[in-house]
């Protein structure tokens, strides 16, 4: 949600982090599903969010950025960008996939979560799908989580994390998710961007 006390210049970096360009997303009041393709201050300094939907794509559309969620992705890419869009949204943690103190609470897709948690809600999956979970996916879910598996193994290469010979190979929770993710000295902001720049790394993959 974007904070109204921050002056506009810092609600519209809100928005750029929030919703990277890229990442996918559907409009709530329209019900229409589309790709963020800007941020930008409207008419009295509201900030809203420039979405091509996929219904007439050549037209960009801005909406108010409190009318958006998260849509699944299509592509590496847009994993990546969506997963930093719901860190910077829910918040970060660290130890485990999800924020077990908060589900029960709000909806599962608005809890803290870690790398791979988000980046399998980006996918469209829940954020605990990882490891046996991953045994008892849907027909439906398979696909998601093979793009959701893909991309996580894209950022770990990206990240220097495995060669890209052996990035197949790797136990992605132990890298990312007990590695990666959990060292003491990592941020949110570390995450964040540099589920970002894998993101924008991996356009056309």
């Amino acid at each position: 949600m974007i904070t109204q006390t921050l002056s506009p210049v810092e609600r519209l970096d809100q928005a750029r982090r929030h919703w990277p360009v890229g990442s996918r997303t559907r409009y709530t009041l329209a019900n229409q599903v589309g790709t963020v393709a800007g941020h930008r201050q409207d008419y009295g300094l509201a900030v809203v969010v420039d979405v091509r939907f996929d219904v007439n794509s050549d037209i960009k559309t801005g909406v108010q950025p409190n009318r958006l969620v998260t849509s699944p992705a299509r592509n590496e890419s847009q994993v990546l960008l969506g997963a930093a869009g719901i860190l910077a949204r829910n918040g970060w943690v660290q130890q485990e996939h999800i924020d077990w103190s908060q589900v029960g609470t709000m909806p599962e897709s608005e809890c803290r979560m870690d790398v791979l948690g988000a980046i399998a809600a980006a996918a469209g999956l829940p954020p605990y799908v990882w490891g046996e979970e991953s045994s008892r996916l849907t027909e439906h879910q398979v696909a998601r989580y093979v793009l959701a598996d893909r991309a996580a193994r894209t950022f770990a290469f990206l990240r220097n994390l495995t060669s890209k010979k052996d990035a197949h190979a790797i136990d992605v929770e132990l890298v990312l998710g007990d590695g990666w993710n959990d060292y003491s000295y990592r941020t949110a902001d570390d995450v964040i961007a540099a589920l970002v720049d894998a993101g924008n790394a991996a356009v056309g993959r």
